[in-house]
């Protein structure tokens, strides 16, 4: 295995006079950018950073628009030198542990302890000011203290401006809400960013194409044919045929959730034998399309196991991907080491290996978050719930191609991973029927809502009723509406089964918050682990019959559904007195059933008398 590392070096030194031009760059804008990028190389300035979104390819494309905003600009009183020898140092804090709040000011405060007597004081105490400005949401420098001229203040101020923009501009990527997140035009402060916006998604492109380029050709290997599959499923995604996406757990195996490993941009999953996998995946796979936060992944290829017994044997249902690191950290086969760490190599592309899920959880998953399924159902709306409390553990799901033939094939897993939660989690039923019933009380109250802000109910086919935020989840707590107006999908309605777990004394049995889950937490005892999968599969198939009897119950319930669709939404005050109604008939069940156990104990206890005084 070559552990060596990657070789730092200067991509847009790779760029023809054609593409800089597409770009508004010339050959010496290039050269300047490129000795810059080399002197941090010389310096190691980020060549041993373990955040991949500020590295130093992240650094050179900063620069790059920060030349392309100058150029746009033409401003003679910009201090070109000065405004570049900021962007090159505005991420060291990042590089020596600084937090995302902190680091402008740590990043600072080094550059001038690094700075001491190779620049004017003045010069220093300039790029640190905007070192430190990049990193603050105010825009306005504060210059109280500052002995500057106005006319100075007004240049440092716009150098502060064209910083900050260009590094939003390297925000937006790939185009689309992930895996880093839009840069949002109406937040960019000079004209100059604006127009070059559009231009970000193809110098993406062009940027990370030459890197694999100079890749193939140092290493001799041939990856492109992957990038053009890449480039297929972006350009499907853009333009509305959206493509599945998917990862789950291997119920064999005792997953935790990922921790930073000491390689670079990549995950450790503890628990996990590399023998069996060994190219996991530790990419939660929803963050590519949903915006949150950084880690995507992109498909490749995908395979099945073809019988039963190979699911049960641990022939996982699998997508090959590509993680994001191919772009950002190398490109080279990802294997898992001794320790359980990822480390890179540097001959083959790098893939990743990811379990599948069982038919029907994917399936009422994906109806979950798409808020398809039958509301009104109350087996749809318990399987629902069912699978939002294997939230941890089923990664998520963006969306999903039209195959049929992938949900059969998925469909026998169910047995094994059923089995495996009733070994672990014998009250989940319990669990179940608590959040069924708090939902099922939930919808009613936010089609209401719904209904009586809009004067109809609502239509779930239609986003925009999906979505809107009534209360703080609707439709069955589905969904979480973020604060910018993105949708949460990994934490979803965790909270809320959290308080209707508490609500009901379960809180201590669903651990999430200190990286606990449903399994044991000690990768020692994945060996025990292994020895209770080994009991699924005799018991296997007495699993399977119920799971199918419950789909052909579930198929049943929804065709009478269907059948009588509900003609409007009950109000809050039909609401209420609805289950008034259902409390005061349950109260006299409960008086005539007790009323019958005590007439058959009062006969029994006559009958013993009558049999005692005989004898």
């Amino acid at each position: 295995m070559n552990n060596s590392k990657i070789k730092e070096e200067s991509y847009l030194r790779e760029f023809s006079d054609e593409m800089l031009k597409k770009y508004g760059l010339s050959t010496a804008d290039k050269e300047t950018i490129t000795s810059l990028v080399e002197k941090s190389i010389k310096k190691h300035l980020y060549t041993d950073t373990n955040d991949f979104q500020h590295d130093l390819k992240h650094i050179e494309k900063v620069l790059a628009y920060v030349v392309m905003i100058v150029n746009k600009i033409s401003n003679p009183n910009i201090n070109k030198s000065l405004l570049l020898t900021a962007a090159l140092y505005h991420d060291i804090g990042k590089t020596i542990g600084a937090s995302n709040k902190s680091h402008g000011q740590v990043g600072a405060l080094e550059f001038t302890k690094l700075m001491q007597g190779m620049m004017s004081s003045k010069d220093i105490e300039t790029v640190s000011m905007l070192i430190n400005q990049h990193a603050l949401e105010e825009d306005k420098i504060d210059f109280a203290s500052k002995d500057y001229t106005l006319e100075e203040q007004e240049q440092i101020q716009l150098m502060s401006d064209i910083l900050k923009d260009a590094d939003a501009l390297d925000r937006n990527r790939l185009n689309y809400p992930a895996p880093f997140g839009n840069c949002d035009v109406n937040k960019l402060r000079t004209e100059a960013a604006k127009e070059i916006l559009p231009l970000t998604n193809d110098f993406y492109h062009d940027y990370y194409k030459t890197i694999i380029e100079v890749r193939e050709k140092r290493n001799g290997i041939k990856i492109l044919d992957n990038y053009a599959k890449l480039e297929e499923l972006f350009n499907n995604y853009q333009s509305g045929k959206k493509t599945m996406l998917h990862a789950s757990l291997d119920p064999s195996i005792d997953i935790l959730r990922p921790r930073r490993s000491t390689q670079k941009g990549s995950y450790v999953y503890a628990g996990v034998d590399p023998t069996d996998c060994m190219k996991m995946a530790t990419f939660r796979l929803s963050f590519l399309f949903s915006g949150y936060k950084e880690n995507g992944v992109h498909i490749i290829n995908e395979t099945f196991p073809n019988t039963v017994d190979e699911v049960l044997e641990g022939k996982f249902i699998t997508f090959y991907i590509l993680p994001n690191e191919l772009f950002h950290e190398y490109v080279g086969n990802v294997t898992a080491s001794p320790n359980r760490e990822w480390v890179a190599t540097s001959n083959v592309v790098p893939i990743r290996q990811i379990s599948f899920e069982a038919k029907d959880l994917v399936k009422y998953l994906i109806n979950t978050n798409r808020l398809s399924i039958n509301h009104n159902n109350s087996k749809e709306v318990m399987m629902a719930a069912f699978v939002r409390m294997f939230r941890t553990y089923i990664w998520g799901i963006a969306e999903i191609n039209e195959n049929p033939k992938i949900f059969d094939q998925k469909w026998q897993q169910i047995q094994a991973i059923v089995k495996y939660y009733e070994k672990y989690c014998p009250n989940i039923m319990k669990k179940m029927q608590i959040i069924k019933q708090s939902i099922d009380n939930d919808i009613k109250v936010c089609i209401a809502d719904f209904a009586e802000k809009n004067g109809r109910t609502p239509d779930l086919s239609n986003e925009n009723d999906v979505l809107q935020p009534v209360q703080s989840h609707f439709l069955g707590t589905f969904f979480a509406r973020k604060s910018d107006g993105r949708i949460d999908w990994y934490h979803l309605n965790e909270k809320y089964i959290k308080e209707i777990l508490t609500k009901y004394g379960y809180s201590e049995e669903y651990g999430d918050t200190k990286e606990e889950n449903l399994f044991s937490n000690n990768m020692n005892d994945r060996q025990e682990s292994q020895k209770h999968f080994a009991t699924i599969k005799p018991e296997a198939e007495n699993i399977y019959q119920k799971m199918l009897a419950a789909k052909e119950q579930l198929s049943l319930d929804n065709s009478v559904t269907k059948a009588k669709p509900m003609s409007r939404v009950l109000t809050k005050k039909e609401n209420t007195e609805q289950n008034n109604n259902d409390s005061n008939s349950g109260f006299i069940s409960t008086l005539l059933l007790s009323l019958g156990v005590c007439f058959i104990s009062g006969v029994v206890s006559v009958l013993s008398y009558l049999f005692i005084s005989r004898g």
